[in-house]
């Protein structure tokens, strides 16, 4: 007949209990961390990836193959500093190219962003709008950009802000 052992019970204490826990934490969040690398990674590189071949296809004048591109990017969904950055790069391809219309509206879904980069979406607004003769329209972003610039102290400011008060005078408008 086989021997049965019994066992004798041992409470378990609250700080071993703890101890386990913590550790198995760890450990997941060492996994976690390793997965967001990885994906951070591979998420830049996709960035690095459609920018380069959008940036050689505007060199090469394919236009409409850069706007493809960068829209093919935003498809993926990429994180808003991203997101904002290419939406600039498609808006200035549509400039490139003379479609005026569709850069005006690629600068605007860029412009809530409220950073430097307001920098070069407001005078893209203004110049597009100039160009596609919505003189209203470009006098405001020119006002826009002068009244950022000379909040930006950059040190080429009088020079920006005298191109765009030109870009407002030659549409008949008031710096």
């Amino acid at each position: 007949m086989p021997q049965v052992v019994l066992m004798k019970k041992h409470p378990i204490k609250p700080a071993a209990v703890v101890a386990v826990v913590l550790a198995v934490l760890v450990v997941v969040g060492i996994i976690g961390g390793v997965l967001y690398m990885a994906w951070s990674n591979q998420a830049q590189e996709r960035y690095n990836t459609a920018v380069h071949a959008a940036d050689l296809q505007l060199q090469q004048l394919q236009y409409d193959q850069a706007i493809g591109t960068y829209q093919d990017y935003l498809g993926t969904k990429p994180s808003k500093d991203r997101m904002y950055r290419v939406q600039i790069d498609l808006a200035q391809a549509y400039q490139q190219k003379g479609d005026y219309t569709n850069a005006i509206t690629w600068f605007q879904k860029a412009e809530p962003n409220g950073t430097s980069l307001d920098l070069v979406v407001k005078p893209g607004i203004a110049e597009s709008a100039q160009m596609a003769g919505q003189k209203d329209l470009s006098i405001k972003y020119y006002r826009e950009s002068i009244d950022l610039t000379k909040k930006s102290n950059s040190p080429s400011e009088a020079l920006t802000v005298s191109e765009y008060d030109a870009g407002i005078t030659s549409q008949g408008g008031q710096p």
